[in-house]
């Protein structure tokens, strides 16, 4: 189990389908058919530009799933469902939107503002004693959340955050497991009620492939079911986690997928 010695609290882990719109859709089916002719083609004239060439478009194809349209209704149910609104990390995706042209960081601190929720932003970019002060607040509940694009994973010690939403994550093991640890800690505080922490996992199911474009498409889905269900293994309603991912992991023919 991941709660050792004491040290960290137990975690319930909660896999969130979602889906793309039509737009999303038909760009996502018209990238990997692109990128399906560039595998079937090789090398051509140069390696290094076709290579470079199909990086961009698997990046431009993944930049879609992570900027998914509906990841941002789906937090909103999860928000109105919470019973504590408070002590939230929400991981969001850098970047524009490939379609929209829109920030999800910002969508996202707009959404949780809308519930009354003081929010703010931490990037890169912040200062670190604006960090020290934002996790300060946000430990101590007078800050209720945190929108982070990938900075609040080592050396942050914010013992009382007990949700986290995974909105946009990462597929490096080292990385997801290190996210969950910042929500798993338990509090110094005697007078802390925190004896459990929750996860959101946002994944976005693409359509169905083709059978020219299958095996490319079970390699990228196959790297978000592995952190899934990483993270399911240890959390204290395993099963239910485990069974939520069944319909991607029969669709891709993912079953014995070692963990």
């Amino acid at each position: 189990a991941i709660h050792v010695h004491g040290t960290l609290v137990p975690y319930t882990f909660h896999p969130i389908l979602v889906e793309l719109t039509e737009e999303e859709q038909h760009e996502y089916v018209e990238l990997s058919g692109r990128i399906s002719r560039a595998y079937a083609q090789g090398n051509g004239d140069s390696w290094y530009e076709f290579e470079n060439a199909r990086e961009a478009l698997l990046r431009k194809r993944a930049n879609i799933l992570k900027h998914a349209t509906n990841k941002i209704t789906q937090v909103r149910d999860v928000i109105e469902g919470l019973e504590l609104k408070k002590y939230l990390l929400v991981y969001a995706a850098e970047g524009l939107s490939p379609l929209t042209e829109q920030r999800q960081d910002t969508q996202l601190v707009e959404l949780l503002r809308g519930f009354g929720l003081d929010t703010e932003m931490y990037d890169g970019d912040t200062p670190d004693n604006t960090r020290k002060d934002l996790e300060e607040r946000l430990d101590e509940g007078r800050l209720h959340a945190l929108v982070a694009m990938r900075c609040l994973d080592q050396g942050i010690d914010i013992p009382e955050a007990r949700t986290a939403l995974f909105v946009a994550s990462t597929t490096n093991p080292r990385q997801y497991v290190q996210r969950r640890g910042r929500i798993l800690r338990r509090p110094k505080r005697s007078s802390s009620n925190k004896d459990r922490a929750d996860l959101y996992d946002f994944i976005v199911v693409p359509p169905e492939p083709t059978p020219e474009t299958f095996e490319i498409e079970k390699r990228l889905v196959a790297r978000e079911v592995l952190r899934a269900r990483t993270l399911a293994y240890s959390a204290s309603n395993r099963l239910s986690a485990l069974e939520a991912l069944l319909p991607v992991i029969a669709a891709y023919h993912l079953e014995d997928q070692p963990l």
